[in-house]
């Protein structure tokens, strides 16, 4: 509209409209817009005055005195605006019309126009241009194409660059969190040790104190003592000196008694105590006999009571300032072992229902690409289709664990009376077909475990409140399954309890979990976790091997090697639901399980043995086929069968590579041994396989995620997982820039 309003002459500016005397006093023409931002300054101006007179007004009528610093402007108020004249079109009339009318001849063709021929000037010439004396394509064309290249691999580069710049962005900013992490826990650790130290310095001061009040109380009674003493020591002579002076006799009747009758005394005593010296004499020479019989007949006791104590002090070398019983663990990310419970106990415990893997269903169903016998051999029919998932848990191989301990602490530092406990451990064992054999817990134990209600070590920095230690070599060999559970008793507040895992050997921690219980739901109070599964490996029936036997018509069922050592599955799950429900779930997990694997099993050889058939007819038929053409010679003749077999699948047997597990214990005294007999301790406890072929000789220790690089590192670590072993990657050459 603006636009229009300048394109008009009836309302632009520099167009003055009226006669032209006084002209510095005719008003200045606005247009409706001009005029409407007038109207509204003036008005904003007027409201504005009008509220300072109120204002004014209002001080001035108010009975206690304000300051000027008092008075607020009130809100401004919005104008109503009329938008109606830039809402409409003002031009409101209509162009003249006219009608007119014209007449014209009929229009002939235009004649061409003859081929312009210029005018010749000067003289003529002639110059001869052969091919690639104005244009050769492989030289103009370089220069351009050497832009493109540079340009292309210039923003590749860049490219490249930038995302480089980012991994390290990333890289640095993770660094930077797990460093702020770090110390805020170093923090944290430091005020622990702080407090505790606090602690110890009050209580010593306090012993000092008592033992000094003692000591002076002890002081004055020696004082009080020896005053006494030498205020009574002329007493008696001065008494008898003062009544021989008033010419007092004594009593005869005592001086016989000083010199008859205690001379008696004494001489009947020293034959008395005489005679009772020999007694004893002879009664310690009875004992002395007695103890020699009882050593030599307890000496397999006292070797036990010394093996029990060389034991204790090995688990509390782990608390010492210089010497450490640790052990070592690889940790291959990508390995796991295949388990129906594990692939089915998360889904259990939400409450949804299990369907079967796919990879399970495929393995059944043949493969729609039929054997070519012209490009293949038929007996290896077999395809790789079918792939593991990866696994879902921490999984690792106990195989020298002999013992292990199962604990709970309310609170790691603090005691915590047996009454007011929140948290408890039970331990359950079950057979392979999924029966409960029994439970160890506060209620009881089980055959290989014992169960302790008071564990704490107060001369612990921490330590817990009860324990249940599993002898895996002791256990009933029908045991298959052993499930361990962190149970609520009663309703508490303690928020720094944990459970955990360790070795009973040398008291290493093995995994450790802190109870959270923003985990659980708000309605549930009682947390409850299934925390670990101790089991021996299931018989994988997926990479089962069929073939025929010596007359092809029975077929011979390989399975696939397992582990015989006791595997450790970690799961930390928090349940919604009780203990007695938790185990019903955990009995159904182990049944159906066993029995899907049972019924696959006898599936899967079923129908391999079919296919293997099929195949072996298949290429019996491709012989005798081939026999008989060889014999009649006959070209035309069909000499294979009508319908080949189908391919069926096979399970890809994964290779995680080498399985995590631990080695060790070592025993470490950073005081006398140096690094380099520590790498050849770790050395010589690491399997040759995994030293040789996975790690290839460059072994990386760490603790904490740090290198070793001093003994003192070896100090800093607690749980298995802080002392690792992995494979030394070479160090990254620098890039040379042109």
């Amino acid at each position: 509209t603006e636009d229009r309003m300048n394109m008009n002459l009836m309302y632009d500016k520099r167009v003055f409209r009226g006669h032209v005397h006084n002209a510095h006093n005719i008003r200045q023409v606005l247009s409706p817009q001009e005029q409407e931002e007038l109207n509204i300054q003036k008005e904003k101006e007027r409201r504005q005055n009008e509220m300072m007179s109120a204002q004014l007004e209002a001080f001035k009528k108010s009975k206690v005195k304000q300051t000027p610093y008092d008075i607020r402007p009130a809100p401004a108020s919005r104008i109503e605006v009329d938008l109606n004249y830039f809402l409409t079109d003002q031009n409101d009339y209509r162009p003249s019309e006219t009608t007119t009318d014209t007449q014209t001849d009929e229009f002939l063709p235009k004649p061409p126009s003859p081929k312009y021929v210029p005018k010749k000037t000067g003289m003529d010439a002639t110059t001869q241009i052969w091919d690639g004396d104005l244009f050769v394509f492989d030289e103009e064309v370089q220069p351009i194409l050497n832009v493109l290249t540079f340009k292309t691999l210039e923003q590749s580069l860049l490219e490249v660059e930038e995302e480089a710049e980012f991994e390290a962005m990333q890289n640095y900013k993770s660094e930077y969190n797990f460093r702020k992490q770090k110390e805020k826990h170093d923090y944290e650790e430091e005020l622990k040790r702080e407090i505790e130290l606090i602690k110890e310095q009050k209580a010593h001061l306090q012993a000092r104190r008592t033992r000094y009040v003692k000591t002076q109380n002890l002081v004055y009674k020696f004082m009080n003592l020896n005053l006494a003493k030498n205020y009574t020591s002329k007493l008696i002579p001065n008494t008898l000196a003062k009544l021989k002076q008033e010419n007092l006799h004594p009593d005869y009747f005592p001086h016989l008694l000083h010199t008859q009758y205690m001379p008696w005394l004494v001489q009947n005593a020293e034959n008395y105590l005489e005679t009772k010296q020999q007694f004893e004499g002879f009664k310690d020479q009875v004992l002395q006999e007695v103890v020699s019989d009882l050593k030599t007949s307890r000496t397999e006791i006292i070797y036990q009571h010394k093996q029990k104590l060389s034991k204790l002090k090995r688990k509390m070398i782990n608390y010492s300032d210089s010497q450490r019983l640790i052990r070592f663990l690889y940790s291959n990310p990508s390995f796991s072992v295949k388990s129906e419970f594990t692939a089915r106990i998360d889904t259990k415990i939400k409450g949804e229902e299990y369907s079967p893997p796919e990879e399970d269903i495929a393995l059944l169903q043949d493969l729609e690409e039929p054997i070519n016998a012209e490009s293949e051999d038929p007996s290896q029919s077999f395809s790789q289709e079918v792939k593991p998932n990866p696994p879902k848990f921490f999984t690792m191989i106990l195989e020298n664990f002999n013992k292990v301990t199962f604990g709970v602490a309310n609170h790691p530092t603090q005691d915590t009376p047996r009454d007011k406990r929140m948290y408890a451990i039970t331990v359950e064992f079950y057979s392979a077909s999924g029966d409960l054999l029994g439970t160890a817990s506060e209620k009881g134990e089980f055959a290989g475990t014992k169960f302790r209600a008071n564990s704490r070590d107060l001369t612990l920095p921490t330590s817990e409140d009860e324990t249940i230690t599993l002898n895996l070599s002791k256990l009933p060999p029908e045991v298959l399954h052993i499930v361990f559970y962190v149970r609520t008793k009663t309703l508490g507040n303690f928020p720094y309890a944990r459970y955990l895992l360790k070795d009973y050997e040398s008291s290493q921690t093995i995994d450790t979990k802190k109870i959270k219980t923003e985990e659980f739901p708000e309605e549930n109070e009682a947390p409850l976790y299934l925390a670990y599964r101790i089991s021996k490996q299931e018989k994988d029936p997926r990479g089962l091997a069929v073939s025929l036997g010596d007359a092809n018509t029975s077929t011979v069922v390989e399975f696939p090697p397992s582990f015989d050592n006791w595997i450790l599955e970690v799961y930390n799950l928090p349940v919604n639901k009780t203990l007695e429900q938790l185990s019903e779930t955990v009995q159904s997990t182990i049944k159906e399980g066993k029995e899907y694997l049972e019924k696959f099993t006898q599936d899967l050889i079923d129908y391999r043995s079919k296919k293997v058939k099929e195949i072996h007819k298949y290429q019996t038929e491709l012989e005798e086929a081939e026999k008989r053409s060889k014999k009649k010679k006959s070209k035309k003749r069909n000499t294979k069968p009508s319908v080949p077999p189908m391919k069926m699948p096979e399970y890809k047997i994964p290779d995680p590579g080498y399985p995590t597990k631990s080695f060790g214990p070592l025993f470490i005294d950073t005081k006398e041994d140096s690094l380099e007999q520590v790498k050849e301790k770790i050395k010589e406890v690491v399997d040759p396989e995994l030293y040789y072929r996975v790690l290839e000789q460059e072994v990386l220790i760490s603790v904490r995620n740090k290198e070793l690089t001093q003994l003192q590192m070896l100090l800093k670590g607690s749980s298995l997982k802080d002392y690792t072993l992995a494979k030394k990657l070479p160090a990254e050459q620098p890039q040379e820039t042109s």
